[in-house]
């Protein structure tokens, strides 16, 4: 997983979900995002976790806006990104890695196997 990152941008279409993959570094150390347990999605603002979320189902981002890094450790499993509260209007899902994704669309997200 290190070395992966990939960009969402801020105004995702449902249909039409967008990742590019980088290299080099990002606004968030790799040393911090390794602080996410594995099995977990974790959301980043600035280089630092601010919540850690375990489990299948839907999962909102209350609190959280602007641009975030999502670090997704799942060893089985999926993360849809939904503009709606409550895993509602969901996009594509996203596998293992690093997101930069902005959540002035995106509101909750879904962990499915």
């Amino acid at each position: 997983m290190k070395g992966l990152k990939a960009v969402l941008g801020t105004g995702i279409a449902a249909a039409a979900l967008a990742a590019t993959t980088l290299a080099g570094a990002g606004t968030a150390r790799a040393d911090t995002w390794e602080q996410c347990p594995e099995d977990s999605v974790c959301i980043y603002i600035e280089g630092q976790p601010m919540m850690v979320f375990h489990g299948y189902g839907a999962h909102d981002l209350v609190g959280a806006h602007g641009a975030v890094w999502l670090v997704n450790t799942l060893v089985s499993g999926k993360v849809s990104l939904c503009h709606g509260l409550g895993g509602v209007d969901c996009a594509s899902s996203i596998g293992p890695g690093w997101y930069y994704i902005g959540l002035d669309t995106i509101t909750s997200f879904v962990i499915t196997v």
